[in-house]
């Protein structure tokens, strides 16, 4: 992955940051046992959280892949190609 920008890899960090964050909110709801509709709501947050970030590393990824060696008509595929990742995403 050598055409990584800082970008591509702190959004991910960042993200990941967040979702460390929201874990640990989940690990006090626990142990003051609030109520387990707030506790799993909390957990579906995160892991639709975490999926995001696999997503974009995804991404990123075939983009990287596909693009390597393309010209501009190369690029478009990768663009439908993202775009129908992000369309999964919204839907799994």
């Amino acid at each position: 992955m050598s055409s990584e920008t800082d970008t591509d890899i702190q959004e991910p960090i960042l993200r990941l940051k967040r979702i460390e964050g929201q874990i640990k909110g989940i690990q006090r709801m626990i142990e003051e046992r609030r109520p387990c509709h707030e506790v799993l709501t909390q957990i579906i947050a995160a892991r639709s959280s975490l999926d995001q970030v696999g997503v974009q590393v995804f991404q990123r990824e075939v983009g990287e892949c596909l693009s390597a060696g393309t010209g501009p008509a190369g690029a478009d595929q990768v663009r439908q190609l993202q775009d129908t990742i992000r369309l999964w995403s919204k839907h799994a």
